[in-house]
């Protein structure tokens, strides 16, 4: 994980400020920049995971946007995305409390300033009236003042955050999160409160969990060399940065004892870019030259803890002539080219020899080329192969080794690095991406470039601004997102910036947390078959199958699956053989590859009516006048242990046949008719009703009464 913004200051002990009350607390407020015309601002963010708790660190990259941010606030928000090491369907949101800003001036009491020198210069960078620059220029002057000194705030600001994270929450750049759990994974965002018209500044996001957790290990010291009383301690900047941003350098004469000889953590004093920043140097004086010493460093990380002691290094100063070879020249020959340096012949009987050592890049280690040249030559011939940094190396007869400023000697070279070649990768259910790829085997290699891209069809960007070293490589990627698709390429780089072509982009799948669009049932069809449905198919790509489901609404109320169907085309028909009668209802399901399930569709509910079987046997109508009356008979059926009731139809001269009683009696085998108009024909239809809804065919006949 990265760390915040590297805050680059001098190791030197820095005063608590003078407090000044300020006269006004307004924040004048920036004109809205053109839309597209000036970029985001971003907040960056960093976590450390603890036994049983969760400290984050965030920054603005910009002075104007920290001190809006001091006004508005911040809001932090914790997704909970996975438990027991399984993706949630659904993020759970817990938000933080309130606004996160600056606590008010009366909060930065004397206790806490007089324990903590970091919070009196936060305070004095966020509350101080003035930041030692005069203000009393005009007009554009006034200006660059001005801004040189909220540059000033907040650089201290961060300086101080970055070595004690107490103070760090006090400035509202830091949060605790002791609700957490070591089966959960959190995503956290932090985001400004600053209206968008005023400034557009991007949140960060960090994902992290209690199993992150790892002792901050021990830093690497590189070198002591000892001189004349002093003691040159050095060691790697760059190569832990992302765990330590300053040091405690230790001393101890017994090689047990040891104590710091920095009252304040040391750091680098020039851009954190800058090429000659890779190496740190801290000069100790030494009482004694006889006298042996033991140094040791320890790191300070972001969140202001104190990691394990590095190696420890011991030696003692030795006497010096206090000359030291210069390099004047170096120019191509035969060979590739000669070193000329300077040095006093009349010393010639102090050294023991000459040595020409060779590096990568300035503060780098250096590696011998020639270990010894005669004392009296003051020119060597070599091939350097690659852009490198040469050193002249003389060796006192007193033991002592003095050293040359390095001198670059820079060959013609722009033929590129190979293209890298045999690329893999794995993503795992978290987001993380694990890369790796073959070495190159060119001696000038600096390190690869690493591209990500969404599609072939879109350009690659890069994953970090800087070459990496290694090959292997680990990204974090979003797994909440519709496109599973992603794809890397690797370039190499050699030292003087020549870049290879691609290689062949490898294409990852994201592991699947996102269930399928829903299928929907557009419609259906009743026939003598029984019934189609008709279903529009979901739209996500990686559906495998959808599942239709039934119910018999009146039953037991229970979905049943009733057909799996791998189709692909645009609409899904499926013919329901069902010969019963009754209300039904259905759905369908989407299932993925990864046996994600969709919603369940909008249920469709059918009546399926009941088809008619059977016939009454016969039908009679009698005429009885001395009555009045049509008697109508009929014969009982085979079905007549089913029967419910009897359906009796009637029509007249003008009057076409509709149902005219319903004769409940289920035995019942006649009726007589009594409401009757003279010279009249009468058209009478029976038919059995059944219990399960069906009907029998319609016995019909006609009389004139």
């Amino acid at each position: 994980m990265k760390v915040l913004l590297s805050i680059l200051f001098t190791g030197m002990m820095l005063p608590a400020l003078a407090w000044q009350q300020p006269k006004t607390n307004k924040v004048v407020k920036p004109a809205a920049p053109p839309p597209q015309q000036l970029p985001a601002k971003k907040v960056l963010m960093a976590g450390r995971a603890l036994k049983d708790r969760i400290l984050l660190r965030w920054a603005p990259d910009d002075p104007n946007a920290w001190k809006l941010c001091n006004k508005y606030g911040y809001a932090i928000e914790r997704y909970t995305v996975a438990r027991d090491g399984k993706a949630l369907p659904k993020p759970e949101l817990l938000k933080g409390d309130g606004i996160i800003r600056p606590q008010e001036l009366e909060k930065w009491d004397s206790v806490m300033l007089e324990r903590d020198d970091y919070a009196a210069v936060i305070a004095q960078a966020i509350y101080g009236e003035t930041f030692g620059m005069e203000m009393g220029e005009q007009g554009a002057q006034n200006i660059l003042i001005q801004a040189g000194e909220l540059e000033q705030r907040y650089t201290m600001a961060l300086y101080g955050a970055d070595h004690s994270f107490r103070a760090a929450r006090m400035a509202g750049l830091g949060w605790l999160d002791a609700k957490v759990k070591p089966n959960e994974a959190y995503f956290y965002r932090i985001r400004s409160l600053v209206p968008p018209a005023i400034m557009n500044i991007e949140p960060a996001v960090v994902y992290i969990s209690l199993k992150d957790h790892y002792p901050l290990p021990a830093p690497r010291l590189s070198k002591v060399d000892f001189g004349d009383k002093i003691a040159s301690v050095r060691w790697n900047f760059k190569t832990q940065r992302t765990l330590y941003n300053s040091y405690y350098v230790e001393r101890s004469e017994n090689g047990k004892d040891f104590k710091s000889i920095t009252d304040k953590p040391y750091t680098n004093m020039t851009a954190d870019d800058a090429k000659d920043a890779e190496m740190l140097t801290y000069f100790d004086t030494l009482q004694h030259n006889d006298k042996k010493y033991y140094y040791r460093i320890r790191g300070v990380s972001a969140f202001g803890e104190v990691g394990e002691p590095s190696n420890v290094i011991a030696g003692s100063g030795l006497k010096s002539s206090g000359v030291n070879p210069f390099i004047t020249k170096a120019l191509p020959s035969k060979k590739g080219y000669t070193v000329y340096w300077d040095f006093p012949d009349s010393l010639n009987d102090a050294i023991v020899k000459f040595s020409l050592s060779q590096a990568s890049s300035m503060n780098s280690t250096y590696a011998s080329l020639i270990d010894s040249i005669p004392v009296g030559k003051r020119s060597f011939e070599f091939d350097p192969g690659i852009v490198s940094y040469v050193q002249v190396e003389v060796l006192e007869r007193g033991g002592e080794i003095r050293r040359s400023y390095p001198f670059m000697v820079q060959p013609e070279d722009s033929v590129p690095p190979s293209v890298p070649i045999a690329l893999k990768g794995r993503i795992d259910s978290t987001g993380r991406v694990y890369l790796d790829w073959s070495r190159n085997a060119e001696k000038d290699l600096m390190g690869y470039m690493i591209y990500r891209s969404s599609s072939l069809n879109n350009e690659f960007s890069l994953v970090q601004d800087t070459a990496w070293k290694g090959n292997s490589f680990i990204d974090s990627i979003s797994v909440n997102s519709l496109n599973r698709e992603i794809y890397y390429a690797v370039a190499a780089v050699d030292r003087r910036y020549n870049q290879s072509k691609y290689c062949q982009p490898l294409l990852l799948l994201k592991p699947d947390v996102i269930p399928p669009s829903d299928a929907v049932i557009a419609g259906y069809e009743l026939n003598d078959h029984g019934i189609r449905i008709r279903i529009t198919p979901s739209s996500s790509k990686d559906v495998v199958k959808h599942v239709i489901y039934r119910k018999n609404i009146n039953g037991m109320n229970q979905w049943e699956k009733i057909k799996d169907t791998m189709s692909s085309a645009k609409e899904i028909s499926y013919m329901d053989s069902i010969k019963a009668g009754g209300n039904y209802a259905y759905t369908v399901i989407a299932v993925d590859s990864s046996s994600l399930e969709s919603q369940p569709a909008q249920p469709l509910t059918v009546y399926i009516p009941v088809k008619v079987r059977g016939k009454i046997n016969e039908l009679k109508l009698g005429v009885d006048r001395q009555l009045r009356e049509i008697a109508v008979e009929w014969s009982a059926m085979a079905e007549n242990g089913m029967i419910k009731s009897f359906e009796l139809y009637r029509g007249g001269d003008k009057q076409k046949i509709s149902l005219y009683k319903v004769i409940d009696n289920r035995t019942a085998t006649s009726f007589a008719d009594k409401d009757l108009l003279v010279n009249t024909k009468y058209t009478y239809g029976i038919r059995a009703v059944f219990s399960d809804g069906g009907y029998s065919d319609m016995q019909v006949k006609t009389v004139v009464y």
